[in-house]
């Protein structure tokens, strides 16, 4: 018999619809992240741009674009969070053998994930109490923090996705 098919004869009938569970979550988030990374400079770059040419309509779309970024961000924790619980429920043996290795990935984007929330608050706090230069420059870390966690993801993913080396 196939190795596949022997180890899905010993999975419980439940464990397949949880796991096509956690493949639609996964397709949700890996769709958000783009966005996650993306959004914070698109939206300092407009930023910049408004405060450089004096340019309102630039600021208000700018202003706009941080309110979506934080709902993006807001819809990517909760997918985030689903996600850490399925793979530590849905794959006890991938998780129990190889979670140290994951955990450091994990504990990166864990990391920036929590900076990026502070800055992101901030940077909403701030659109009419800082003074423009200073609510912008508060600005600056946030898309160094979503790169960091997309870096600490790509790293566990391109881990899990590299084949072992034939022994000589």
């Amino acid at each position: 018999m196939h190795t596949s098919v022997h180890l899905l004869a010993d999975t419980p009938a439940q464990l397949l619809p949880a796991r096509e569970l956690m493949a639609f979550t996964l397709a949700s988030h890996i769709i958000l992240v783009p966005l996650g990374v993306a959004l914070p400079f698109i939206t300092l770059v407009m930023h910049y741009l408004g405060l450089r040419r004096n340019d309102a309509t630039a600021l208000l779309l700018a202003r706009r674009w941080s309110a979506v970024m934080a709902v993006q961000f807001a819809v990517g924790v909760v997918t985030g969070t689903v996600l850490s619980f399925e793979f530590g429920l849905l794959w006890p043996g991938l998780m129990g053998r190889w979670g140290d290795v994951f955990g450091i990935g994990f504990g990166i984007e864990a990391w920036a994930f929590f900076l990026e929330a502070v800055l992101i608050a901030i940077y909403l706090y701030g659109w009419r109490r800082l003074k423009p230069r200073t609510h912008f420059l508060l600005g600056l870390p946030l898309p160094a923090t979503a790169l960091l966690g997309a870096f600490g993801i790509l790293a566990a993913n391109s881990w899990m996705n590299t084949p072992p080396r034939a022994s000589p």
